[in-house]
């Protein structure tokens, strides 16, 4: 069983930099802006999602159909994965209502 969590807030609150706190061999990061995210190692902890899902711990994408086949992907092959982060989910949607 999982929980979900969604933190809103205003720009610069530390919402992003929160991610911080959790463990980075558990997380992964779906990253829909593709900005740097600002915190101490994070290139260093968080590795592109290879091709066949196995590795890595981070992706970049905004779009809604990507979101669910990663989201997919980590549920079934990666049990090492306990934390999803999906920064920032609010342009995700923006961006999808704004293309039709």
């Amino acid at each position: 069983m999982s929980t979900g969590i969604l933190v809103i807030g205003d720009s610069g609150t530390g919402k992003s930099t929160s991610i911080r706190n959790l463990p980075p061999e558990q997380t992964f990061i779906i990253n829909i802006l593709g900005k740097p995210l600002p915190m101490r190692g994070f290139l260093r902890n968080f590795k592109p999602l290879s091709p066949d899902g196995t590795e890595g711990n981070y992706y970049v994408t905004d779009s809604g159909v990507s979101i669910a086949r990663v989201l997919d992907l980590i549920n079934k092959k990666r049990i090492d994965i306990k934390y999803v982060v999906v920064d920032d989910l609010g342009f995700s949607i923006m961006n999808n209502y704004m293309q039709e």
